[in-house]
């Protein structure tokens, strides 16, 4: 069964090798991290690791963060999730796919684990990133000092595995939206509603409610902002909501009337 399950996963991500996506995840990656070493030699004195040596790094981390969490990051996750699930509507290959010998559960979770895969690498270049993007300034601008002592790799990697954690719901969702509609608009279009939805829900006090929010909430959490103690903590219910949603995609992709 592992075999099986190993070579489906090495066949999905075999058919995402001649498509953007994997170039895409990591230009997403690299994005924010740009910017900031522009912001820094723009304005050493403000942003620069000479302008405020002890915290550097804790700032530049919770700045270059700032960016991505409320927006870039579940808009990525729409996008590179829409692409790779939108693979077999827009080649129309699903009836091929289905042929082989394989399970429809092989392939449900073949192709979740290929999104899984690509959101990790995301996190692993955009963390990378960050690094490069705090020593880079001082190696092009002679006022500026090239950082002395390393980032909290302990925090990063904490706050990544957070982070990580909380985006779940939107890819379980955003999954079931792209198995249940071939036209890709749609899914992109209802991400985008769940988007706007989750901004308004960072000034709620019943925030939770809403799944899409728990990234920002988290990045909240760790710069030291946050407005709300919820009864219920947002990390167990990232596991609930990303387990309802792919139950839901399953029985839905189980029983989709075209594989009759």
């Amino acid at each position: 069964m592992n075999t099986i399950f190993f070579r489906s996963y090495a066949c999905e991500w075999q058919k995402i090798r001649n498509t953007i996506a994997i170039r895409l995840c990591i230009l997403g990656a690299c994005f924010i991290p740009v910017i900031m070493v522009v912001a820094q030699l723009y304005a050493p004195d403000q942003l620069s690791y000479s302008a405020n040596p002890e915290v550097f790094w804790e700032r530049h981390y919770i700045r270059t963060w700032e960016f991505m969490s409320v927006l870039l990051l579940p808009f990525g996750i729409i996008l590179i999730t829409s692409m790779l699930t939108q693979l077999e509507f827009r080649n129309t290959t699903w009836k091929q796919t289905l042929l082989t010998p394989q399970s429809l559960s092989t392939i449900f979770f073949a192709k979740l684990a290929v999104i899984m895969t690509l959101l990790f690498l995301f996190y692993i270049a955009f963390h990378a990133a960050i690094i490069v993007s705090g020593i880079v300034p001082g190696l092009l601008h002679s006022s500026i000092e090239v950082p002395k002592h390393m980032p909290p790799m302990g925090k990063m990697l904490a706050d990544a595995g957070a982070i990580w954690l909380t985006s779940l719901p939107l890819v379980g969702f955003h999954y079931l939206l792209n198995l249940r509609f071939s036209n890709f608009i749609i899914p992109i279009s209802i991400g985008l509603v769940c988007i706007v939805a989750s901004i308004f829900a960072l000034q709620w006090k019943h925030g939770y409610c809403v799944p899409f929010s728990y990234t920002t909430f988290h990045f909240l959490t760790m710069s030291g902002q946050e407005k709300f103690k919820f009864p219920y903590s947002i990390y167990q219910l990232s596991w609930v909501w990303f387990a309802v949603f792919v139950a839901i995609a399953y029985f839905s992709f189980l029983y989709r009337k075209y594989k009759a």
